[in-house]
């Protein structure tokens, strides 16, 4: 993992709610901030499948707090994106969420976070945010028994418009 990310100019960690997810983002942040001191690796967070702003900001901001308390590194909050039915309906008919529902509430999430990479405004109903991503490491962490984490990382790829041959899901 950590070859992976010493190649990336950003490390993105991908968590959810469930507290056994954030120990583990916790203890990926933890790493990065113990092996790679040296390297001014940016480190940013996105919280996956949330039921509420409320809780995808409690969960970032634990972990941000947490991260800055302990191990003295900042951590940047991407954004949430929402647990929405048709990430799953997406991944059984093996096609992005972004396409079979561009107006989901997990879609237009991951149009803010994507937009939010590229360093520019998102509108709802605008053109699609496209560019190219180059070094980004994707953490992706969770329960591993639902494909919605890998989904997502799919996602934010095919939403920047960079080819999938460009990463690997650790």
């Amino acid at each position: 993992v950590l070859d992976f990310i010493t190649a990336a100019d950003e490390a993105i960690i991908v968590t959810t709610p469930e507290p056994t997810a954030i120990t583990d983002a916790y203890g990926i942040i933890k790493i990065i901030a113990t092996e790679m001191a040296t390297q001014n690796m940016e480190l940013k967070l996105v919280v996956n499948r949330v039921s509420s702003i409320t809780e995808g900001r409690k969960v970032a901001e634990r972990v941000i707090n947490i991260a800055g308390q302990f191990l003295s590194v900042k951590v940047e909050n991407l954004g949430m994106i929402y647990d929405d039915p048709i990430v799953g309906q997406a991944a059984k008919k093996q096609v992005p969420f972004l396409h079979l529902d561009p107006k989901s509430k997990a879609a237009i999430s991951l149009k803010h976070i994507v937009s939010r990479l590229e360093g520019i405004d998102f509108k709802e109903g605008g053109g699609g945010v496209a560019g190219d991503v180059v070094d980004v490491a994707f953490l992706v962490t969770g329960d591993g028994g639902d494909d919605g984490d890998i989904v997502l990382f799919q996602q934010i790829f095919e939403g920047l418009g960079a080819d999938l041959g460009d990463a690997a899901h650790v």
